[in-house]
């Protein structure tokens, strides 16, 4: 990888002159495939849950009863996006460990394919780069951990960067206002989705509207005319005021209040030491439950990483693009919700951070051959650990019979056992019916007596 900036205008009809690049580009091309087909074997694996899964998997039930998309008969805090998916799965008859994985890589593509056209046409990276951002996105173990789950992560990922590139599209086309305003149109109908999907779809909107106000000219307009900002102040302040009075009364203002409550500071301050551990995880793509020495430098690399980040916001300051306000506020919405103690938050905007770090250091890239050379190490430790996590997620994939103490650890053992082997639960064992009811009406297998409940 020798250049990682593109020195020639981006084609959004296709996606770069691939056959230019040569042996290269036909290598990134190869790994992609056989990357994503890896990930299209894990459609073999029996159904993998966990709490979260319980209650999609219910809620979908619900729902696909006509019973409306109900928790056992109450309202759920989740959205009921990714529960409608899987109750049309069920509707038409084909929801099983297969299809609900499938639906997973269906996604998993859309948003990598986004996250490509927001790489070349926001950071102007060349296609391998761009490309090999894909790929890095691919071998992420929390990619390869979540995709064959059932869980709303990976469909997320796919709608918001879908709505992303269509909100760069909108930014950038030059053919005439009404070709942007379309393309805007299209991009809000995918912020919808995702918001249906995961609630953090909002994080959207700051870039919806960086975007309408480069289209409508407001930008320029607001250098000019004072009355003009001092308007969109109070609309902004009366905004987040009615905004705060909405989310205290919400489940998630209950939950920001409980975690605030020793304190803003305290509680801030270590919520930014998690997301940085997490962040340099993701960087070294070295689980800390795995490898629990990796924690120590963890913080560190995080730490680099947001410097990073920060100097490229820096330098791109007059020349910022929706996925840059995108970054901030997924950032700004990590750092600021405690309660969100899960590496897995980081998955959509994962491919923006790899894209923003490469256009980042392009500059030092061809004269620090220390760059070069640390960026080679770092990469190919990145994927060598996505290449052990695809290797593990299909070896549990093809467990057979210990499957349900591979995967299901814990409290989901027993109901593995179950549902797939046919094994009364063990003395004293205890399980959640909820979870059983569900692994038996998706799992893809039947048992013929539900256990009595110890």
């Amino acid at each position: 990888m020798t250049q990682l900036i593109s020195t020639s205008e981006p084609s959004w009809a296709a996606f770069g002159s691939l056959r230019a690049s040569g042996r290269r580009t036909q290598l990134l091309v190869l790994s992609l495939a056989l990357c994503y087909a890896v990930y299209l074997l894990q459609m073999f694996s029996p159904l993998r849950m966990t709490t979260d899964s319980v209650e999609y998997l219910s809620v979908a039930a619900s729902g696909a009863d006509g019973n409306g998309f109900l928790l056992l008969g109450q309202p759920t805090q989740h959205p009921a996006g990714y529960a409608a998916m899987i109750a049309a799965l069920d509707r038409v008859g084909i929801a099983g460990p297969w299809s609900l994985v499938g639906l997973n890589c269906a996604f998993l593509l859309i948003g990598v394919l986004a996250s490509y056209l927001v790489a070349r046409r926001a950071f102007l990276l060349s296609v391998d780069a761009a490309m090999l951002g894909s790929l890095l996105t691919l071998l992420s173990f929390l990619v390869v951990k979540h995709t064959p789950v059932v869980l709303s992560d990976i469909p997320f990922f796919g709608l918001s960067l879908a709505s992303l590139s269509l909100l760069q599209r909108a930014e950038l086309e030059d053919r005439g206002i009404r070709r942007q305003a379309a393309w805007l149109f299209l991009a809000l109908m995918l912020l919808l989705a995702a918001t249906l999907t995961r609630s953090i779809g909002i994080t959207l909107l700051p870039a919806m509207g960086w975007v309408a106000g480069r289209i409508t000219g407001l930008d320029k307009r607001l250098r000019r005319d004072k009355t003009l900002r001092f308007v969109l102040v109070l609309i902004i302040a009366a905004s987040v005021a009615i905004g705060s009075l909405l989310f205290k009364r919400s489940m998630y203002g209950s939950m920001f209040s409980a975690d605030y409550r020793h304190g803003i500071v305290g509680t801030w301050a270590a919520t930014a030491v998690l997301r940085l551990r997490e962040l340099g995880e993701l960087t070294l793509n070295i689980p800390a439950t795995k490898v629990p020495a990796v924690k120590y430098a963890a913080g560190m690399v995080g730490l680099l990483v947001i410097v990073l980040l920060a100097a490229g916001l820096y330098r791109r300051r007059s020349q910022l693009r929706a996925a840059d306000i995108y970054l901030i506020a997924c950032l700004g919405g990590l750092l600021l919700t405690p309660w969100s103690q899960d590496a897995r938050y980081w998955i959509p905007v994962l491919p923006i951070i790899i894209a923003a770090l490469m256009a980042e250091i392009s500059s030092w890239w061809r004269q620090a051959a220390t760059v070069r050379w640390a960026g080679y190490a770092i990469c190919g430790l990145y994927g060598a650990m996505g290449i052990i996590a695809l290797g593990y997620s299909t070896r549990v994939t093809f467990s057979g019979a210990a499957f349900p103490e591979i995967y299901g650890g814990g409290s989901f053992a027993p109901i593995y056992r179950i549902v797939l082997l046919h094994q009364p639960p063990l003395p004293n064992e205890s399980f959640d019916p909820e979870a059983l009811r569900v692994l038996q009406r998706y799992g893809g297998r039947k048992t013929e007596k539900l256990p009595d409940h110890p």
